[in-house]
């Protein structure tokens, strides 16, 4: 990665960020530029991150499928025989650069930030983590608040919220239990299972890897098909591979705007 060092105050300038005094900053215009530096290795266009925004929104685009569609206009479908030229565009870096890219611009949509200390890529899922549930809340008052309700041009939108279960958006999690207890005037205590992704070729996270067999989730036994559930949406077939979250629950308006999200852990 091409930088320059300023001789008398030794601040340390990159494409994205500058360094001084060991902490590295973004730059406060850094969503301006031309180009975004992910890390010194990886470096996209702004246009290309507009596109995956695009990609995402519209044709609810997968990373896979864009760094996909990415190699095949630009390489030819030849790529996948030449795994190894570094011309191919890694789904891996294209999100990361994404994330990092969204972050920052969602810090300073919302004012949570005036300095954003640049983001390592080993990093990034647990600053995200520890952002969620700000951003989350940040998101929902923007959207459920009267700049939106007061102003929504489509002719079916009202101030009633849609509340609705999507079972098929899924993922795997750790197979740990008893995590964490949530208290609910209805159910009272729930304990709740581990809720973060296993690691590879694992079952449990990287803090449950050595949990105690009582405190495993039971694995699922045989097939589950669509007779096994009153869903009629559910398509999966076959033996779970491993522990599955059990989707998200959403709040939308009628003109489809999605003004809270939430995951569903089980237990």
């Amino acid at each position: 990665m091409y930088e320059l060092k300023c001789s008398k105050c030794n601040t340390v300038y990159k494409c994205s960020t500058y360094k001084r005094k060991g902490l590295e900053l973004y730059y406060n215009d850094v969503l301006e530029q031309e180009y975004f530096m992910s890390t010194c290795d990886s470096v996209f266009s702004m246009e290309f991150m507009r596109r995956i925004d695009i990609d995402i929104f519209r044709k609810l685009a997968s990373f896979e499928g864009i760094a996909y569609a990415y190699n095949d206009e630009h390489l030819g479908i030849e790529w996948m025989n030449s795994l190894n030229n570094t011309q191919i565009l890694d789904r891996r870096r294209q999100s990361e650069a994404w994330y990092k890219k969204t972050l920052i611009e969602m810090k300073k949509n919302y004012n949570l930030q005036t300095e954003i200390e640049y983001i390592l890529s080993d990093k990034l899922e647990g600053i995200l983590e520890c952002e969620k549930d700000v951003l989350w809340e940040k998101f929902s008052i923007k959207w459920s608040s009267s700049l939106h309700t007061d102003n929504c041009n489509h002719e079916e939108c009202c101030k009633a919220i849609v509340i609705d279960g999507h079972i098929k958006g899924t993922r795997s999690v750790c197979g740990a239990t008893e995590v964490k207890t949530i208290d609910s005037e209805e159910l009272g205590s729930i304990h709740m299972g581990c809720w973060k992704m296993p690691m590879k070729g694992s079952l449990y996270c990287t803090e449950h890897k050595h949990v105690k067999k009582e405190h495993k989730k039971t694995p699922t036994e045989g097939a589950k098909t669509d007779e096994d559930s009153e869903c009629n949406t559910l398509k999966e077939n076959g033996h779970l591979q491993k522990f599955k979250s059990a989707g998200v629950c959403a709040s939308v308006y009628n003109c489809s705007i999605i003004n809270g999200m939430r995951e569903l852990y089980g237990c």
